[in-house]
């Protein structure tokens, strides 16, 4: 009968234990925890009752540094919007030269492409001068 009577005992003491505890920020913007309320205090749930535990933030997660692999894509990136923009440079200084540069692409690629049409056992390696062709248009046509 002790022990039921113990048990008892300390269980209300465990839950009397289990105290409000209040935060609310001053007139400076200053946050404060108290265990007594005060006026537009709010009151903070530390225990969690499933777990029987104290609720606790996760620790802040740290700064996760880039891999050489993303450094040197951030910096292909990078190089390529620079020569873009040395391309639009060039391009405003003489647009006649870029006009035709960029036409005479064109018509590389519409030969390259009816060539597919007559051979086409040779059609990856067109392919392959298209996409290069291409790549070279990027940097000196004008693209909208």
């Amino acid at each position: 009968m002790k022990k039921v009577i113990c048990g008892v005992v300390l269980t209300f003491i465990a839950v009397g234990a289990q105290a409000a505890i209040y935060k609310w920020r001053d007139a400076d913007g200053k946050l404060h925890f108290s265990d007594s309320p005060r006026p537009q205090a709010q009151t903070v749930n530390v225990f969690d009752s499933q777990s029987n535990s104290i609720k606790t933030d996760p620790p802040p997660r740290p700064a996760v540094e880039k891999t050489a692999d993303e450094k040197a894509i951030d910096k292909a990136k990078q190089n390529i919007r620079d020569v873009l923009q040395q391309a639009k440079e060039a391009r405003a200084a003489d647009p006649e030269f870029y006009a035709r540069m960029c036409s005479e692409y064109k018509e590389q690629i519409h030969a390259l492409q009816k060539r597919i049409d007559r051979d086409p056992a040779m059609r990856s390696h067109y392919e392959f001068e298209i996409q290069h062709t291409q790549r070279k248009m990027l940097a000196v046509c004008e693209t909208k």
